[in-house]
């Protein structure tokens, strides 16, 4: 079977169960996020491009978690519980998921949401991906965070491995 190359764009959600690669393209301050279970070889990643969907609500499981719409990975704190809970639906069991991240780098430093916040949204969407990875208790096993570049992430579910390319740097394995 010729393994599928599965293009996760802004605010989505791709999921394998099988050798497909999954893939976010121009990681600037998003996040890539994938959470696998390498024994039963299921796995998602995510395109998150924003902190919250509560105008700076510091409470990651957010209000409208179960109204995620079409971008069910948009946001940070309601993402990265999406992804958990429908792995677990797909039959991924909760010991077995570890995570991965890349991206949230500062290429927009622009003060998000209207709280006049000087934090750049790359590091915003780094520390709540963090803090609800560990929330859920999913470690964090890999990343490839911050700076100032773009990035691509390919994530290959036949061993767990995860590919960064970065414009003008030798591509590194997590």
């Amino acid at each position: 079977m010729a393994v599928l190359e599965q293009s996760v764009n802004l605010g989505e959600v791709k999921y394998s169960q099988n050798e497909d690669v999954l893939v976010c393209y121009g990681l600037g301050s998003c996040v890539g996020v994938v959470i696998y279970d390498s024994y039963t070889k299921i796995a998602a990643m995510g395109h998150v491009v924003l902190p919250t969907n509560s105008k700076g609500d510091q409470n990651t499981q957010a209000t409208s978690y179960f109204a995620v719409d079409k971008s069910p990975a948009r946001y940070a704190d309601s993402g990265v519980w999406y992804l958990f809970e429908n792995l677990l639906k797909k039959g991924a069991k909760k010991n077995n998921l570890k995570a991965k991240i890349a991206g949230g780098a500062s290429v927009l430093a622009i003060p998000i949401f209207d709280k006049g916040s000087n934090a750049e949204i790359g590091q915003r969407n780094l520390s709540i991906v963090k803090k609800v990875l560990d929330e859920i208790k999913v470690p964090l096993v890999a990343e490839d965070v911050g700076g100032n570049k773009g990035r691509t992430m390919r994530f290959y579910n036949e061993d767990a491995r995860v590919e960064i390319s970065t414009v003008g740097a030798i591509k590194k394995l997590l």
